[in-house]
């Protein structure tokens, strides 16, 4: 039963609730990001991306100093504000065709350390040691780490319950997005959802594994620190979150179709097929050339008893991009790249078609209960085995790592 606790939080006022909060600025074109940075000085783009433009980049304690410095601007010029009780946070994010609603609010480092939050992928010690280091100087999170649960009936009433009055934020972000947030400080409901999360057996880590290393790498460094000991969470149900899969994208290959389809033949069953065929577990979509292909494995190929060798990912490995591309370390080959597949192919097929890629393979989402399952066995997934949504926003709750 790991813990989940209210804190504190520091956010932007009402009034530029839609002005501060955003995505993290890696996700944005030079071009946008240079727009944003001019004509926006509240986005919390000013914060992490404190290099004003034209000059020349700083790095490591230099440009964290620079962080800190304008967070610490943002405060003295009321653009934030710092609460004076506890909260949970309600945050829901709806997109045209989806809503995710969910909890914010604080898990323990030691339930981390102890595996009652679980994860599913590996972490690069490099990233790890830059994000702490990051935090001890900065001491602040900006985007929560996105966990998720077994669904549970009373946790879903507790949220009804609690959003029935108008929002503190509520806003569409430029990409279409409609954010709402509503803080909750009632000492009653507070302890009756600590109660109802106590309930659940473990969390799970959707998406931030970086971000949860590097705070119990923080909390190792600072243990006197109380704040230091948690870390800032949104806790959603599985049956909330949406999962997509990557596409595999291969270049230089030197291989013309038809040669590819030659050594694919040892081991699936092909058919030509189209961009859009409703995938299911075990099937691939290979594209080159203008052409799709199904591919299925034969039934004569014998499966491992591993869980996470079965997945379609750790399947495109083995039959695929091993033995027919070479590519034997997803993680440095220059060869291969991931997409997020999220439009039925087209994006991955026009990257395909204007030349930059030779082939794209798709595959089957996986379910949320496949994840818990890899992480329940203590396994870990391929890379790229899974887009998860939503994607949560940088500035629009902050976690204080100082215990002021």
């Amino acid at each position: 039963m790991p813990k989940f606790i209210p804190f504190k939080a520091v956010r932007p006022t009402r009034d530029k609730a839609y002005l501060v909060a955003t995505r993290s600025y890696l996700s944005y074109s030079d071009v946008v990001l240079r727009d944003k940075l001019n004509n926006n000085p509240y986005t919390f783009l000013q914060v992490i991306h404190p290099d004003k433009i034209g000059e020349a980049p700083t790095f490591g304690e230099e440009r964290y100093k620079k962080v800190a410095d304008r967070y610490l601007e943002f405060i003295n010029n009321g653009f934030l504000l710092k609460e004076e009780s506890d909260n949970f946070y309600i945050y829901q994010q709806s997109t045209m065709d989806h809503t995710y609603t969910g909890i914010i609010g604080a898990v323990a480092v030691s339930d981390y350390l102890e595996g009652k939050i679980k994860v599913h992928e590996h972490t690069l010690s490099a990233r790890e040691e830059m994000f702490k280091d990051y935090l001890s100087v900065t001491k602040f999170n900006a985007e929560p780490v996105l966990l998720s649960h077994v669904s549970n009936n009373e946790i879903d009433q507790w949220i009804v319950r609690n959003s029935r009055e108008r929002a503190e934020y509520e806003f569409t972000s430029t990409d279409g997005v409609l954010h709402l947030l509503w803080p909750v400080s009632d000492k009653v409901q507070i302890d009756k959802l600590k109660a109802l999360y106590a309930s659940l057996p473990d969390f799970y880590i959707a998406d931030g594994h970086h971000r949860s290393a590097s705070s119990a790498l923080f909390n190792q460094s600072f243990p006197e620190s109380i704040a230091g000991s948690f870390f800032m969470s949104m806790l959603v149900s599985e049956d909330n979150l949406r999962l997509a899969a990557f596409a595999r994208l291969v270049r230089h290959s030197y291989r013309s179709l038809n040669a590819v389809i030659k050594d694919l033949q040892k081991d699936f069953e092909i058919e030509e097929a189209y961009m859009e065929y409703p995938m299911k577990k075990g099937e691939f979509l290979l594209y080159g050339e203008g052409k799709w292909y199904k591919l299925r494995l034969k039934e004569s190929i014998a499966k491992s008893e591993s869980f996470v060798d079965q997945l379609d990912t750790s399947l495109a490995v083995e039959y695929i991009l091993n033995p027919v591309f070479a590519i034997y370390d997803q993680r440095t080959d220059e060869r291969l790249a991931y997409k997020p597949d999220l439009d039925n192919g087209l994006t991955v097929k026009e990257i395909v078609d204007s030349g930059e890629y030779e082939f794209a393979i798709r595959m089957a989402p996986m379910e949320a209960s496949d994840v818990r399952k890899v992480a329940d066995d203590n396994q870990i997934m391929p890379p790229k085995s899974t887009y998860i949504e939503p994607k949560l926003r940088s500035g629009l709750l902050i976690y204080p790592l100082n215990d002021e």
